[in-house]
């Protein structure tokens, strides 16, 4: 797709947004200041490295906020041809939401509505295709915040398991956390 120039600024639609990444000199044992952003289980749950940045995560969601709040441009609006699963955008949560976050889109799941991952926070939702707007390129520099992250048993035995469903911790695991 080709570049995009709005009165708002300019969109690179196939814009690649690289993961936070542990710093290069990281060894096993190294202790990391984070924040927990989403957690789906002990297995798989979301993190942000706590760093000090010339620019970081407050920034970001400051002047998203500043911009597309305050933005009429309809070039901007995501529109039902140029959807597809990967695309990086940006997103209101839900109506009247003032918020607007870094998303990538994994399931188009109709033609009114997507699912999306939160790029720097981790969460998982679903939302109407007239929340999804295009990611302007000078939001696009600062790599996604949401690290995956999982719990590893010391004892050796088997990663935490799950309801068949997934959408319970099994008793077991939850002790072993409380510890």
């Amino acid at each position: 797709m080709v570049v995009k120039i709005t009165s708002a600024g300019v969109i690179r639609p196939d814009v690649h947004i690289p993961v936070q990444k542990l710093p290069s000199d990281a060894q096993i044992g190294d202790f990391f200041d984070v924040l927990v952003g989403e957690i789906f289980s002990p297995g798989r749950f979301y993190v942000q490295l706590v760093q000090s940045l010339p620019y970081d995560l407050d920034d970001l969601v400051d002047e998203m906020l500043d911009t597309y709040s305050s933005e009429t441009d309809t070039a901007l609006k995501v529109s039902w041809p140029d959807l597809k699963v990967g695309l990086n955008c940006a997103a209101r949560l839900e109506e009247g939401d003032e918020m607007w976050y870094r998303v990538v889109v994994d399931r188009v799941n109709s033609i009114k509505s997507v699912q999306v991952t939160l790029l720097d926070f981790g969460g998982v939702f679903t939302i109407p295709l007239s929340n999804l707007r295009w990611l302007l390129s000078k939001f696009c520099s600062l790599p996604a915040q949401a690290m995956r992250a999982k719990l590893r048993p010391r004892d050796g035995r088997q990663i935490f398991q799950t309801s068949p469903r997934c959408e319970m911790w099994l008793v077991p695991d939850c002790i072993f956390l409380q510890g």
